[in-house]
């Protein structure tokens, strides 16, 4: 060591970074900044670990997940698949929103996606097909015709099957009144590509309960109802084809999603359908978060975050517990009922089972407004850290320290 100089100690800082304090009052266990560095528990700083490229994408690629021992990801209008030891990347999915984020949820195995415009599911051996059965095209146009029919009133809808058995909702209810010993004969059926069955419900006379009367192939445009039905009621009634959403979670047996400012809820283990009427909640500005617990969920908008207690969406109160609202795509939940963490303009929060929040970071951190972001969790000698990445930032935080100077002011007097 020279003259004159002398060894400083530097650290540690277990509070990590502030930014809400000016630099004379900056306390001695925090960072103004660390770039590249990581913080354990103890304060000290690791230079962050650099990165392998394992794969070049021809645009900027988004909305990674893992599903089926493969990656899967965003690039332009296309959802691809890529997998260790590929050379390349392969198209899953033709369709998607060419700059929108893709929210996703594994629910059994399975992986259902959807970006605000279109839905799709993953299967648990990775074949991409539809969220759920589509409805059929069109209703049937009926006519009498000759049979063993008792006289009345008689309603007719259609649900379309999938090869593994899933059902669709239903057609708009169709009625037509036949003379004794009348048959009521369906024409004009259609059938959507790769959906094998149509299924016929009707009533008895002037009755009301639908019951199953048969299936009509995909081969087949007309089917014929000779006969009083004697299958089972339809199950599916009004229901129709769970919309595409920005944002997804899964609580109950139920899917949940929300695109703008409504929250829709499938029916259980029904993940393909809900009923138009009663599935779903609408608030005052665009939903960014749903996290499930154990006995209620948090719901974030743009402009504040909410609790809305009990096991089933919509049994308890909603209640306003922030402010502030959430930053899309930043949360981060190990398992329902176990702490969800995500972020917000006053920083990082978790929720806690029956409505209990903690803001992490307020008191020395704020991250500013943004849109959008991402989260995940990465565990590394033995410390375990949330990253959450932000994007698409609107404004800064007020309560952020900007620039601070120091300035010594000599007033000369003039001369008499």
């Amino acid at each position: 060591m020279a003259i004159g100089e002398r060894m400083v100690t530097l650290g540690p800082w277990p509070r990590g970074i502030d930014n809400r304090h000016a630099d004379p009052s900056l306390p001695k266990d925090t960072l103004r900044e660390a770039i590249n560095l990581d913080i354990d528990t103890a304060g000290s700083l690791h230079v962050r670990s650099g990165y392998t490229r394992r794969l070049t994408t021809t645009s900027r690629a988004r909305s990674l997940f893992s599903h089926a021992a493969a990656l899967w990801f965003a690039q332009g209008a296309e959802l691809r698949r890529w997998a260790p030891g590929d050379v390349a990347s392969t198209l899953a999915l033709a369709g998607v929103h060419a700059t929108d984020d893709i929210a996703s949820i594994d629910v059994n195995g399975e992986r259902y996606l959807s970006d605000g415009v279109l839905t799709a599911r993953i299967s648990a051996s990775g074949s991409v097909g539809p969220w759920g059965t589509p409805l059929p095209p069109s209703g049937p146009a009926l006519a009498a015709g000759a049979g063993r029919l008792p006289a009345g009133q008689y309603l007719v809808v259609l649900t379309q099957v999938s090869a593994s058995g899933e059902e669709s909702g239903t057609t708009t209810l169709a009625s037509i009144t036949v003379a004794e010993n009348s048959a009521i004969v369906l024409s004009g059926i259609q059938h959507s590509a790769g959906m094998p069955y149509i299924k016929v419900y009707c009533t008895n006379p002037n009755g009301t309960a639908l019951l199953a009367h048969g299936l009509a192939s995909a081969s087949e445009s007309t089917y014929t109802i000779s006969a009083p039905p004697v299958g089972r009621p339809c199950e599916t009634l009004g229901m129709i084809p769970f919309p595409p959403c920005k944002v997804l979670a899964y609580l109950g047996g139920k899917i949940l999603g929300a695109n703008g400012p409504i929250l829709y809820k499938s029916q259980a283990l029904r993940y393909g359908l809900m009923l138009p009427r009663t599935d779903f909640l609408m608030f005052p500005a665009d939903v960014t978060l749903i996290a499930p617990m154990d006995d209620g969920l948090y719901l974030g908008t743009t402009d504040k975050t909410y609790w809305l207690g009990g096991k089933g969406v919509g049994d308890g109160e909603l209640l306003e517990r922030l402010p502030v609202g959430a930053v899309r795509g930043t949360l981060y939940q190990e398992a329902i009922g176990r702490g969800a963490y995500w972020m917000s303009p006053l920083g990082m929060v978790k929720g806690e089972n029956s409505g209990g929040l903690k803001l992490l970071t307020e008191t020395r951190y704020t991250p500013g407004s943004y849109a959008a972001g991402a989260a995940t969790i990465i565990e590394q000698d033995g410390q375990r850290r949330v990253v959450q990445s932000l994007t698409s930032r609107r404004e800064g935080s007020s309560f952020a320290v900007t620039d601070y100077a120091e300035a010594e002011v000599i007033r000369r007097t003039p001369a008499a």
